[in-house]
């Protein structure tokens, strides 16, 4: 999925209104950025397989030590202990651990089941996923719900200081919008190297969150 992780980076404002967005999104798309570099360093794996489900032409081969429960567990902790040694807030660094988790459940709902439990060679290994994606209408719906109900709950926790807080704002989530659309559209991707390299898309939302997080505040 793509909206709904930066969803509820934009809800997770409310209960944690001292962080950046940007940290908020760092920390709700770090299970992807990971993977997209362990795709580049070869430590995972993926394959182009046009129609393994109606919405992703990508066949996730092994990704556990990104995407595994228990490796989402303990990449929640490392950057949950970074938060607390940076803000010693306790609620914070527990925001920033619920937003890496987050991510998981999240695609457990959309993805067919090749989510790990374990990491790959584990014999006790289980994958889940109940298959949204092979759903056109049923992603798009749910998406753009978490997106809406996530944006809502920034909009009313927030208010722009000047026109960056919110013509540049809104400006980032139509960006957001358009790259999800995108997916409905594209081909399949030409390699694993390209899936890898534009997986990293994702950073320049997170420094876009930062950029219009200074120019809003607390409403």
């Amino acid at each position: 999925m793509f909206l709904g992780h930066f969803a509820v980076g934009f809800a997770a404002k409310k209960w944690a209104p001292k962080v950046s967005l940007g940290t908020l999104f760092l920390a709700s798309v770090w299970l992807d950025l990971l993977w997209s570099l362990f795709l580049l360093l070869g430590w995972e794996t993926v394959a182009i397989s046009p129609g393994v489900t109606k919405v992703v032409s990508i066949d996730f081969t092994d990704y556990s030590l990104s995407h595994s429960l228990v490796m989402a567990l303990a990449w929640a902790i490392f950057l949950g202990f970074i938060s607390l040694i940076l803000s010693k807030n306790e609620k914070t660094s527990l925001v920033i651990a619920g937003l890496v988790i987050s991510h998981w459940f999240l695609n457990v709902i959309f993805h067919r089941p090749d989510m790990h439990l374990l990491p790959s060679g584990n014999p006790m290994d289980i994958k889940w996923g109940l298959g949204l994606w092979n759903s056109v209408p049923g992603t798009i719906i749910v998406e753009v719900l978490l997106f809406a109900a996530g944006l809502w709950i920034y909009l009313t926790s927030t208010k722009a200081k000047d026109s960056v807080g919110q013509w540049i704002f809104f400006g980032m989530c139509a960006a957001m919008v358009a790259v999800f659309a995108d997916l409905f559209l594209m081909t399949a991707p030409k390699s694993p190297v390209w899936v890898a390299v534009v997986g990293q898309v994702e950073l320049l939302f997170v420094a876009w969150g930062y950029w219009v997080d200074d120019h809003r505040k607390s409403a």
